[in-house]
């Protein structure tokens, strides 16, 4: 693929008030050219209605349906990025048309990492459906949700782009990337080329609050009140036995998993040197746990201007701290530019997460794709985030073919054995639909295999679908994978596809359901 322009959006979970907006000139692999970059202010009313919204969405907290200040605000966050994009563009010399797709991160109102037992969850409000009608340009949005329902941690998505820019820097050796916005996030690359990613801890997003808590302002500006103040090492060392920092990656972080709570009846002096160490300790923790530690970063993100963070990072992390302009990079623009990036690599259908950036099981596409050159004005989504709208179609197909042929009476059945103790040896699961049994999964423990019961568990099957009125039965395997045993169960081939998975054809059985069965 010919690098395209492509618009990258961010704005970050320590709500500043404004849009970064990068334009990134891209094959989604390699970086051909830096474009514009602005910060565009939200609208006050924006800015007030995402901090409400941030409020609410800890309330809530993934539980019960979404507060529907949610709407409210996805539509006006999609609007006012739109309109910064435009802008952005458009003072660059370009004009819609010479860009190949808009990157929209969306706005993080909560995000869960994944825990034994249990997925993660994370939600960012953007509508990129609207965004491409105003625009009239492809969208990719979304990038997370589909690396979440794979059991991924759904961040940090940045490794892949900060490999990049380690590439246009030659790869120096000791060298890794970090990234300091609400929390803070690490890059290294092996000589190999292998990525290793991951949250670090808190950088900005603890001390902001702290500063707003105590009526300083929006954030420690240049890092003065940190400058002035003593870290207090106590609580300093105290709060570094945090478990979160000796577990291995990958790992991830919000916002709020951070608090300043800790340092409460610090001066405001004092607190935010604290906190700020704190930030800068736990980068040290994260450096500790990779395969070598990197002797120096290159450090990007709204924290790279605080002369404070930059100091301890070579203090309380052991490293030195380089700014990313000292390599040709934009530290606000990374995140933003990233986004431009991994906009392409999803119109390319190329991996946006790994294994051990988020810990998703196989590289991962992501992003929802929305087509907006359309001449009737419909828009057309492709999403890799599973079961995306399953319902709606579901529903409407139903309601199709119920006209022609009737009700689907679809029911599921699976029908499972256990041994003496209670384990799970056996299983077949499928559904019953109109008139047929479709045997989905059929499964049997090693070391109980060679025993009849795979028929054992067919036979079940198909009893309990001729008790729901059904005439037969279809399944389907690999050409080496239990075909013998259907067989033998009485089922004919009826279709094939060859090479289907490294080597092996698909097969398509199915049979006759006799009332002889039954008993």
């Amino acid at each position: 693929m010919e690098p395209i322009w492509a618009v990258g959006l961010m704005t970050g979970t320590v709500l500043d008030g404004y849009i970064d907006v990068a334009l990134l000139k891209t094959d989604g692999e390699t970086i051909t050219e830096f474009g514009a970059y602005e910060l565009v202010p939200y609208p006050d009313e924006t800015n007030r209605l995402l901090e409400k919204t941030l409020s609410e969405a800890r309330v809530w907290n993934f539980d019960g349906p979404e507060p529907e200040i949610f709407a409210e605000a996805e539509t006006a966050i999609s609007i006012a990025q739109a309109n910064a994009v435009r802008s952005v563009v458009e003072a660059a010399g370009l004009t819609m048309a010479d860009i190949g797709v808009v990157g929209f991160h969306g706005q993080t109102v909560l995000h869960r990492a994944p825990v034994p037992g249990r997925i993660g969850a994370t939600r960012q409000l953007g509508d990129g459906r609207l965004m491409a009608r105003i625009l009239d340009t492809d969208v990719a949005y979304d990038f997370r949700s589909a690396d979440v329902a794979a059991g991924g941690q759904g961040a940090p998505l940045s490794a892949i782009y900060h490999k990049a820019l380690l590439a246009t820097a030659g790869y120096p050796e000791g060298t890794a990337v970090l990234n300091l916005g609400g929390v803070a996030n690490a890059t290294w690359v092996s000589a190999e080329g292998e990525i290793a990613a991951f949250d670090t801890g808190p950088a900005n997003a603890p001390i902001n609050d702290f500063v707003k808590s105590m009526g300083a302002g929006e954030m420690d500006r240049d890092g003065a009140f940190a400058l002035a103040g003593t870290v207090d090492m106590d609580l300093l060392t105290k709060r570094l036995t945090m478990p979160y920092f000796t577990q291995s990656y990958p790992k991830s972080l919000d916002r709020f998993d951070f608090g300043f709570d800790w340092v409460e009846g610090l001066s405001l002096e004092d607190g935010a040197a604290t906190l700020t160490a704190f930030s800068a300790a736990a980068v040290g923790a994260g450096l500790d746990i990779l395969p070598s530690r990197p002797t120096r970063l290159v450090v990007c993100g709204g924290g790279r201007w605080n002369p404070a963070m930059m100091k301890m990072l070579t203090t309380y992390a052991g490293v030195e701290a380089v700014a990313a302009e000292e390599y040709g990079w934009r530290s606000d623009a990374v995140e933003a530019e990233c986004f431009a990036l991994l906009a392409v690599r999803s119109l390319r259908g190329l991996p946006i997460s790994f294994p051990t950036s988020t810990g998703v099981r196989a590289p991962l596409c992501g992003g929802r794709i929305v087509r907006a050159n359309s001449a009737d004005g419909r828009t057309l989504t492709i999403t890799d985030v599973p079961l995306d709208h399953d319902q709606a179609i579901y529903g409407e197909l139903s309601a199709f073919n119920t006209a022609f042929v009737g009700e689907p009476n679809r029911v599921e059945l699976q029908v499972t054995l256990h041994d003496a103790d209670g384990n799970l040896v056996a299983g077949a699961f499928g559904f019953t639909i109109w008139n047929y049994l479709y045997i989905q999964w059929l499964w049997v423990a090693e070391g109980h295999r060679r025993q009849g019961l795979a028929n054992r568990l067919i036979a079940e099957a198909e009893n309990r679908a001729l008790e729901r009125g059904c005439s037969g039965a279809w399944i389907d395997t690999f050409s080496e994978a239990g075909l013998g045993a259907y067989l033998k169960a009485g089922y004919e081939v009826f279709g094939e596809l060859p090479n289907f998975a490294a080597g092996q054809a698909r097969i398509f059985l199915r049979k006759q359901l006799e009332t002889t069965n039954k008993g």
